[in-house]
């Protein structure tokens, strides 16, 4: 008890008065202590750059009845420590709240980003199962990540020499065009309604038990959506002690609220970073469960359209310019005999 008494009497207010304790985006395993005003001098200046880059800020007290009418909340940020910059990650699992300043008046709560767009996500894993290559390279875990490398292990055994090169995409998230991926998603919304069904899950280990409830997306001629439901539990929850519980209900959603959301989602993205809220121009936000297959559709899109084309004139090219060398080269080696060849030698005139 003393020793407990310590800890969060003493040594955790000592610390949590004095330092700005985080993880690093290359060091999650590590805890690393920042004194407050080196903290707020490096939130400044990632705020500044923020501003410049992609985000406006707004008056929020002007927007509130705006704000509440919205399908979507907005989202709670924090600063994740990279080498030389700041990572900005959005908390979509908790609710925020907008302080009006006025006494007696109620300051209103907004909804959860995530719990808003569980819909949008339970159709997106059904497009993403149904077409993967939609989704171009993209792999989401490390099973993926071995069937890949395992089908490219397999095309290159007869190749005698193999450079593989590591690289990163830089700013992945902060520049996609919003218009061409609200276009692009459009597209990929190919029926008119899709069908959802609720369940429940229960994780349990020896550890711990978690209890979330979720939507499947199912198609009309699939009957009911407990064969859906199946389906979802033997690809997503890979643990034999897991429950699914089909909770019977169902709902019928049109491709415009899908289409409407996704815009609400991707146009009108707020962030909250201390008192002000700031307006996401450019780019996507990054922490949203719906966030990574938003990118892949967007990756994968931009591999058919401009890479692949991109690199297979780039092969042509290549063939062409060897054609064209090969009767130079056979001509220089012709030339190179004639000259080892001497007088009255076979093949060569006297």
């Amino acid at each position: 008890r003393w020793v407990c008494w310590i800890l969060s009497s003493v040594v955790r207010p000592l610390i949590s008065n004095h330092f700005y304790v985080t993880e690093r985006q290359f060091d999650k395993l590590r805890i690393f202590y920042y004194p407050k005003a080196l903290w707020r001098k490096l939130a400044d200046n990632a705020i500044i750059s923020l501003k410049k880059e992609s985000y406006v800020e707004f008056d929020d007290l002007h927007h509130v009845s705006k704000l509440q009418k919205r399908k979507i909340g907005f989202s709670r940020v924090r600063f994740l420590p990279k080498k030389d910059k700041m990572r900005i990650v959005a908390n979509t699992k908790v609710q925020c709240m907008i302080r009006t300043g006025k006494e007696g008046q109620r300051s209103p709560f907004f909804k959860r980003v995530n719990p808003s767009l569980q819909k949008l996500h339970a159709i997106l894993r059904k497009i993403k199962n149904e077409n993967p290559q939609a989704l171009g390279s993209s792999v989401f875990g490390y099973d993926d990540v071995y069937k890949k490398l395992y089908q490219f292990r397999q095309e290159i055994k007869g190749v005698p020499s193999v450079y593989i090169v590591i690289a990163d995409v830089a700013k992945a998230f902060d520049t996609i065009k919003q218009d061409k991926l609200v276009g692009l998603m459009n597209d990929i919304f190919q029926k008119d309604e899709y069908m959802l069904r609720s369940y429940a899950c229960v994780l349990s280990t020896k550890n711990w038990t978690r209890t979330f409830q979720d939507l499947v997306s199912y198609d009309k001629h699939e009957g009911s959506g407990n064969n859906a439901i199946k389906v979802e539990a033997t690809t997503r929850f890979r643990s034999s002690s897991c429950v699914v519980i089909d909770q019977v209900g169902e709902e019928c959603v049109k491709k415009e609220e899908l289409h409407g959301l996704l815009i609400d989602y991707l146009k009108y993205n707020i962030l909250k970073i201390g008192k002000n809220l700031y307006l996401q121009k450019i780019g996507i936000c990054q922490g949203s469960v719906i966030s990574p297959l938003l990118c892949s559709f967007y990756l994968g899109h931009l591999e058919r359209d401009q890479i692949f084309p991109y690199l297979e004139g780039a092969d042509k090219q290549r063939n062409v310019t060897n054609m064209s060398k090969e009767p130079v080269v056979k001509s220089c080696m012709l030339a190179n005999e004639g000259s080892m060849l001497g007088p009255g030698s076979p093949g060569r005139p006297i």
